[in-house]
């Protein structure tokens, strides 16, 4: 019986059905990431459908932000693509934190010169760093307070409207419901301030099964909103 031979399909085609350009095509095949079927006939690369599904799962994960050599790893057998994907959302979230950090420190630049200042001479960015210091560590007392059920000392934390909305045993309802699904407590893991509004700092905290996001908004030294969030 006649061999059928396999649809090849040109570069040009390729192109056209991905939406990418010849040029990121060879780009990716000279760093080995892609491959290409020969053609006898002519010197324009062709390609299989196989090849065409790489190429168009190359494309999606240069589009969430992964580098040449992570694609590289990617491909190699055993590779835990969920995983992957999360360290990438954590080197997001990193980047617009510090990008968000960058925004603020700019405004409070912008707000000493306008006033008359000078930011090199001024201690303005000393103050900046001090005031979030004392606001992580407070955001950590009141983490903790979630984490070890210290309730009444988290509960005097509270302003006076969220105490007019939650009572004590409202709070400690709430607290045994979010903790329940977590498992063992094993570490804090990170703190984030939200440096588009700097009063709002994220307290990670991590458990057997899952981890806990606790959003805190403050003021004054109070807390005006505390938020739960679990994540992988």
């Amino acid at each position: 019986m006649e061999d059928v031979k396999e649809t090849l399909f040109d570069i040009n085609t390729v192109c056209r059905m991905l939406g990418t350009t010849s040029r990121t095509l060879r780009f990716y095949e000279d760093k080995k990431i892609i491959s290409s079927t020969k053609n006898p006939y002519g010197i324009r690369r062709q390609y299989t459908r196989d090849q065409i599904d790489l190429i168009r799962n190359v494309l999606v994960l240069r589009e969430l932000g992964f580098s040449v050599k992570d694609i590289t790893e990617l491909q190699k057998d055993g590779t835990d693509l969920k995983n992957a994907l999360l360290a990438r959302r954590e080197q997001v979230y990193e980047l617009i934190g510090r990008k968000n950090r960058e925004i603020s420190l700019l405004n409070e630049a912008l707000a000493v010169i306008e006033s008359g200042g000078n930011i090199y001479h001024a201690d303005w960015l000393s103050q900046v760093s001090k005031d979030n210091a004392e606001l992580i560590m407070l955001s950590r007392k009141c983490a903790e307070a979630v984490v070890f059920d210290r309730s009444e000392e988290l509960y005097q934390l509270f302003s006076a409207t969220i105490q007019e909305l939650k009572s004590l045993e409202d709070y400690k309802k709430v607290r045994r419901e979010v903790m329940e699904p977590l498992g063992e407590y094993v570490c804090f893991e990170k703190e984030m301030i939200d440096y588009s509004f700097p009063n709002i700092v994220h307290q990670r905290i991590k458990f057997e099964k899952l981890g806990l996001d606790i959003k805190l908004v403050f003021h004054n030294g109070l807390i005006y909103g505390l938020w739960f969030n679990y994540y992988q």
